[in-house]
């Protein structure tokens, strides 16, 4: 009996170890998760460039370079609108803005990614050429479109001198 109970302190005991090993490896795991989100987030929200993110054809997400480009104030202000609203009604060739944003849009869930031309609108009522990149991804079940918008008009003006 004394040994089936020594026995038993020797498993648990062993369990125990095993427990607090595995326990370690997910706290260093999250940890390592959490150092790279923030990150993430740091190159997301620094970076220079125009970055949003769309779900539902909608902008959810954006960073400081985008109410920069497009002069909003607050990402609230800008986010929950559709890309045709921050676009001038129709395209250069004469295209709807809206149709043609979700058109665009189905592609990027289509074929992962497409890179075009796009006529935006700044909150001031400036339009500008810009080159716009989309990406679509899953997380989690829910499907999201990245978008990088890169302002043309330096380059457009350039081309005039």
């Amino acid at each position: 009996m004394a040994k089936k109970l020594e026995n038993s302190k020797d498993v648990i005991s062993s369990a125990l170890k095993r427990n607090e090993i595995q326990l370690t490896k997910i706290k260093n795991n999250y940890k390592s998760l959490k150092i790279l989100q923030d990150k993430t987030k740091v190159i997301f929200h620094e970076s220079i460039n125009a970055i949003q993110i769309i779900k539902n054809n909608y902008f959810i997400e954006c960073n400081q370079a985008t109410l920069d480009l497009f002069k909003f104030k607050t990402i609230e202000e800008f986010c929950n609108t559709h890309p045709s609203e921050v676009s001038p009604p129709l395209q250069p060739d004469g295209e709807k803005s809206e149709s043609k944003a979700n058109t665009l849009i189905s592609r990027a869930l289509e074929e992962e990614s497409v890179t075009f031309e796009w006529m935006h609108r700044k909150s001031d009522g400036t339009d500008f050429k810009a080159k716009v990149t989309i990406v679509s991804y899953i997380v989690q079940g829910d499907i999201y479109i990245y978008a990088l918008i890169k302002d043309l008009t330096d380059k457009e003006n350039s081309n005039l001198e």
